[in-house]
C-alpha cells in the first residue's frame, strides 16, 4: 500500500481551521476555490481526492445531517489510491473493476454496521439506476435497468458487462458503480480478500486484466458474468 496517505475531515463549523491547514499541508493545488466557500456552499457537501507533493490525500466535509451514504466516500477514494499505487490499474481496467471495487469497499467499510437492515444501501442502488442509457438518448428511468438484470438473461448480464469492458473507460454510475459494486462482493464472498488484494497487485506485472483476472480467480471473464446473473437478477427484482 502507498506509505503516505493524508484524510482531512471537517464541518461546516470548520473554515478558519481548514484555511491553516490547507497552508500548513500545503494542499492549494486541490482547490478549486477557498477551502471556506468549498465549506460555506453547497451545504458543505464536497469531497476531494488528489496527490500533492505526492502524498495521497483526500479532503472531505461531513457536515452535521447529512445521510449514511457519505460515509463511503473515504474508504471509496481509499481504494483508488491503492489501485493506482499498483501501476496505475485503472488506465488498465475496465471501469467496473476501478468504481465497482472502489464502490463495495465503500459501502462495505463506510456504513454497512450503521445500515444494519440495508435501507441506506438499496436507497443508493436505486439512485444509481437512474440515467441508465442516457447516452443514446433514454429518458431517466430508475426501472430500465433494474428490469433487465431480474429477467436473469446471462445473455443480457454478459451484454451489461461487455459494453463497459475497454480499459480505462468510463461509464455511468450504473454500469461501472453498481454493477461493478455488485460484482466485487461476489469476489469477495466466493474468493476472499487476500484473492482481491492479490488482483490488485497482479498488475505491477502484467497489465493485461483479463489475464490478471484468470491467473487470480481461477475463471475466465467470461464464465463469472453468466456466474453472476442469479445474484443480479436477486437485486434486479429488489431494486423493482
Amino acid at each position: 500500500m502507498p506509505e503516505k496517505i493524508r484524510f482531512i475531515y471537517v464541518s461546516e463549523k470548520d473554515s478558519d481551521w481548514a484555511e491553516k491547514i490547507v497552508v500548513s499541508e500545503q494542499l492549494s493545488s486541490m482547490l478549486y476555490q477557498s477551502i471556506t466557500l468549498m465549506i460555506t456552499q453547497n451545504g458543505c457537501g464536497f469531497a476531494l481526492g488528489g496527490r500533492p507533493n505526492g502524498i495521497y490525500t483526500n479532503i472531505q466535509c461531513l457536515a452535521t445531517g447529512q445521510g449514511l451514504g457519505n460515509l463511503q466516500t473515504g474508504p471509496h477514494e481509499y481504494t483508488h489510491f491503492f489501485q493506482y499505487f499498483n501501476n496505475s490499474l485503472p488506465d488498465y481496467s475496465p471501469c467496473w473493476i476501478t468504481e465497482g471495487m472502489a464502490h463495495f469497499y465503500g459501502n462495505a467499510v463506510g456504513y454497512s454496521i450503521q445500515d444494519p437492515n440495508g435501507k441506506e444501501r438499496l436507497s443508493m442502488f436505486v439512485g444509481q439506476t437512474y440515467n441508465y442509457d442516457r447516452d443514446k438518448g433514454n429518458s431517466q428511468n430508475s426501472r430500465t435497468l433494474p428490469k433487465i438484470m431480474a429477467e436473469g438473461s446471462a445473455e443480457k448480464i454478459t451484454a451489461l458487462f461487455t459494453a463497459i469492458e475497454k480499459p480505462g473507460g468510463g461509464g455511468s454510475p450504473s454500469s461501472c458503480y453498481l454493477l461493478g459494486g455488485l460484482a466485487f462482493e461476489v469476489l469477495t464472498a466466493s474468493y476472499g480478500q487476500e484473492k482481491i488484494a492479490a488482483f490488485m497487485t497482479s498488475f505491477k506485472g502484467s497489465k493485461d486484466w483479463k489475464a490478471n483476472f484468470l491467473s487470480t480467480f481461477g475463471i475466465e471473464v467470461s464464465t463469472f458474468y453468466q456466474k453472476l446473473t442469479p445474484y443480479l437478477a436477486y437485486w434486479g427484482s429488489k431494486m423493482l
